[in-house]
Parts: C-alpha cells; structure tokens; sequence
C-alpha cells in the first residue's frame, strides 16, 4: 500500500505505475466510513496484486483535495496511465471491487 502525500507525489507514483491500474483512496482521519473501508481497502490490495493501491490522507494532502475537487470520503478514483478513468464516492467495497474488474477488462 502506497501513501500519497501530495500532488507531486502523485504524479511521481503514477509515473512508476506505468500501465498498471491506480487506484487512490482519498480519506481523511476523522472520517468514520473511511475508518470502516481501510481493512476492507487492504484487502483488495492483496486480490489486485497487479492494481497499485494508494491512500491520500486529505488533511495532509490538501492539495490533492482541491485538484480532484473531492467533497465526500471516501472517494476512490481510478487512473490509468496518468488520466482518470473512473470515480467512486462511497464505502461499497463490492461497488469498488466491480469497477477495479471492469477498469482492468475494458483498458488496454
């Protein structure tokens, strides 16, 4: 699990990425849903082996929270090769799950 601390370190981890599948939860500490999604957020991490899983704690990376123009947590955003291909604002894990296999089925 990847923590993101800010906008450039984003950009650095989406570079490492390269082809790979991004998927950044944006959570804050407060959060009570966010508290609840971070053990369930780890375990699709070791089912998408090959998905790169981040976290961007929003009091710290407030930066990140005004680019993505995030108003609810969690909200997960999906990015393939630097763009954003999917958004998902919510604690659905199994919602999260479907679009992670949709994303990778439908992305070259």
């Amino acid at each position: 699990m990847i923590s993101v601390k800010n906008k450039n370190d984003l950009a650095v981890q989406l570079n490492d990425a390269g082809d790979k599948l991004v998927v950044v939860d944006f959570y804050a500490d407060w959060c009570s849903p966010c508290k609840m999604v971070t053990p369930k957020f780890v375990e699709l991490s070791k089912k998408y082996p090959d998905v790169v899983m981040a976290k961007a704690n929003l009091d710290e990376a407030e930066d990140l929270g005004q680019e993505y123009n995030i108003q609810t947590m969690p909200t997960f955003i999906l990015f393939k090769r630097h763009e954003v291909v999917a958004t998902y604002v919510g604690a659905d894990m199994d919602r999260l799950r479907k679009m992670i296999d949709q994303a990778k089925r439908t992305l070259p």
